[in-house]
């Protein structure tokens, strides 16, 4: 585990402050500690916003049960612990993420002609512009381009100035969204599952 090379200075007393709920004391772990928490995360999750997401995660957690600091020796392996179970909980998540998309993707495989001949697609088309109209505008944006202009994940990210990840997270995201609100429909939905998935082809 990657630990800071440096002792914050007056460390047990800082940390003695922060448990007490010493706002000041608490900035001053924050600055020593968030270059090189950065830093570790990073390796991992390979992206500054995720890094930068789970470091202000562990943070807050750090803040909220700060009590537990009374009980602590040695205060950079607790927070490098905090930092790694964090960090080992977004990869389970992005992980459970990416398999629902496998899933999706196979679903639509499944669908026989049948199946497909059975669904009002003027309903549902109808339903799909609804949701699109709501959603946020860069998502709406980025599904644009994906969907109409046929752009990919790079081609987004250098036109919308924004990273390859953000542009894929806003997809998935947008597919969630979508998923959610079919579950709430009373029309039939397996077309539109299908018509949304394509924009992670």
């Amino acid at each position: 585990m990657l630990l800071p090379k440096t002792i914050l200075p007056c460390e047990k007393e800082c940390f003695f402050r922060v448990a007490h709920g010493d706002e000041a004391a608490f900035s001053e772990v924050f600055y020593h500690y968030t270059g090189r928490m950065h830093a570790f995360i990073k390796k991992m999750v390979r992206t500054d916003e995720a890094a930068e997401e789970i470091v202000q995660d562990v943070f807050m957690s750090l803040w909220e049960h700060r009590e537990k600091l009374l009980e602590i020796d040695n205060y950079a392996g607790y927070i490098f612990t905090i930092a790694t179970n964090k960090t080992y909980n977004y990869l389970k998540s992005k992980a459970r993420e990416e398999n629902k998309v496998d899933e999706l993707f196979k679903l639509r495989k499944d669908f026989t002609n049948n199946t497909l001949e059975s669904i009002d697609l003027h309903e549902t088309q109808q339903l799909i512009d609804q949701w699109i109209e709501q959603l946020t505008p860069q998502k709406k944006l980025i599904y644009k381009l994906t969907r109409e202009s046929g752009l990919s994940h790079d081609e987004i990210a250098q036109q919308l100035n924004i990273s390859k990840n953000t542009a894929k997270n806003h997809l998935v995201e947008t597919l969630r969204y979508f998923r959610e609100n079919l579950k709430k429909s009373q029309a039939i939905s397996i077309l539109a599952i299908s018509a949304f998935i394509e924009i992670f082809v």
